[in-house]
């Protein structure tokens, strides 16, 4: 996704931020993200790790009730990059698998680890591999209002944001969270489900 040539002169129809979380879902923190974006009527992409998805099936029926989209990242949080054809097929259907009829066609490496075989092989699936445009380390824990002012100075129609709801404490995030919603919702944005992750109803 690129950014528009002059993201001022877009259209309220246009100014539509795609919020994912990594690595959930995760108790307490992947529920208090719903919470967050129930409030503010917004959608995001969760991209899960397949045995916590496995460890946590009411949550994962709580992301796809709030009508968010579920992404594929591996079953153990592994990188892709560095991992043969088998264990690569073998890690993302595992998760898929886990998934069965809520998984989406899209899938995220961890730690962002892709090489040449990277798209292939997910392709081998029938998944695309989505990106994002947006990171505030918020796996550093940095304080929220930093994590926060970060995202907002940096927003633009189009933009896919990294956030994380799982691995480890993530009580900095969600308190940006609330912040970012309000802002960004206050500017004319809206805040949509990645559309390569929608499923078909």
């Amino acid at each position: 996704m690129g950014k528009p040539t002059n993201p001022a002169d877009a259209t309220p129809k246009d100014k539509v931020i795609y919020l994912t979380f990594d690595d959930g879902p995760a108790k307490p923190w992947t529920p208090q993200v719903l919470d967050l974006l129930a409030r503010y009527h917004a959608r995001a992409t969760f991209f899960v790790v397949g045995h916590s998805a496995k460890a946590y099936p009411d949550v994962i029926q709580a992301i796809v009730n709030g009508g968010h989209a579920l992404g594929n990242h591996t079953y153990d949080h592994v990188w892709l990059s560095r991992v043969g054809h088998d264990k690569f097929i073998t890690q993302v259907k595992q998760t898929q698998d886990v998934l069965g009829t809520l998984a989406s066609s899209c899938m995220r490496p961890p730690y962002g680890a892709t090489n040449a075989n990277t798209r292939k092989y997910a392709a081998e699936l029938g998944l695309s591999v989505v990106m994002w445009n947006i990171d505030p380390f918020d796996w550093r824990r940095p304080a929220a209002p930093r994590i926060a002012s970060y995202i907002i100075a940096r927003a633009y129609p189009g933009a896919t944001v990294l956030m994380h709801d799982g691995g480890g404490d993530r009580s900095h995030t969600v308190a940006a969270l609330d912040t970012i919603l309000r802002e960004l919702s206050q500017r004319g944005y809206r805040f949509e489900t990645e559309p390569p992750c929608r499923r078909a109803v």
